[in-house]
C-alpha cells in the first residue's frame, strides 16, 4: 500500500477511493486476493478518524475526502459481514465491530455536516456560517449514506433529512426528483 498517509494531502480521500475500487472488484478486509491490502487501508482510515467522526481534517476540500472515506467504510462493513460470518476472517486483525463503530461515527459526521438547505459543501455549516450546499458534494454524500443505511447503521439519514435532500436537489435542476414522468 504505497499511499500510507505520510505524503500529500487528504490521505483519507485517496485511501477511500482505492478501497472502493478494491471492494468493487470483490476484495474485502476478510476475503479476496487483496484482503490484506484492504484490511490495512481500513485500519488506516480508522486510525485517521477524528474524535468528531470526520475522516479528514476540515479545510479546503476536507469534506470530499471525508465522504470518499465514509463511503469506503460503509461499503466495507456491508460487504464484509457475510465473509466475516462465514469464517473467512483470517489474516485481518480487524473486527466487524471496529469497522461498524468507525462507519457509524463517519455517518453521524456526514449527517451533521449537511447544510440547512439539505446539501453539503467543503466543510460543515458551522465552520463558515453559509447554509448553502453545492451539487458536487451531493453524489458522494448520498452514496455514503445509502451504503450506511444498507449496512444498518443507526446514524443514517432520517425521513426528514431525505425530504430536505430531495428539496435541495430539486432546487438545482429542471426535472424534480419526484417527477413520475421521469421514471424515478
Amino acid at each position: 500500500w504505497a499511499f500510507d498517509g505520510t505524503k500529500g494531502t487528504f490521505p483519507s480521500g485517496a485511501t477511500g477511493l482505492a478501497v472502493l475500487a478494491y471492494l468493487g472488484n470483490g476484495h474485502t478486509p476478510f476475503s479476496g486476493t487483496y484482503k490484506q491490502e484492504v484490511c490495512e487501508a481500513i485500519k488506516f482510515l480508522i486510525s485517521y478518524q477524528q474524535a468528531d467522526g470526520s475522516l479528514e481534517t476540515m479545510g479546503t476540500e476536507g469534506l470530499y475526502a471525508h465522504l470518499f472515506a465514509h463511503w469506503a467504510l460503509a461499503e466495507a462493513l456491508l460487504l464484509s459481514q457475510e465473509a466475516y460470518d462465514g469464517d473467512c476472517a483470517e489474516g485481518c486483525d480487524l473486527t466487524i465491530a471496529q469497522i461498524q463503530a468507525a462507519a457509524e461515527s463517519a455517518t453521524a459526521f456526514t449527517v451533521y455536516a449537511d447544510r440547512s438547505d439539505g446539501g453539503w459543501r467543503y466543510w460543515p455549516e458551522n465552520y463558515d456560517g453559509s447554509n448553502h450546499g453545492d451539487m458536487s458534494h451531493a453524489p458522494w454524500a448520498i452514496s455514503a449514506l445509502l451504503a450506511s443505511k444498507k449496512a444498518g447503521l443507526q446514524a443514517a439519514m432520517s425521513d426528514f433529512q431525505l425530504k430536505k435532500l430531495g428539496n435541495f436537489i430539486n432546487s438545482h435542476g429542471t426535472s424534480p426528483v419526484d417527477d413520475n414522468s421521469s421514471g424515478t
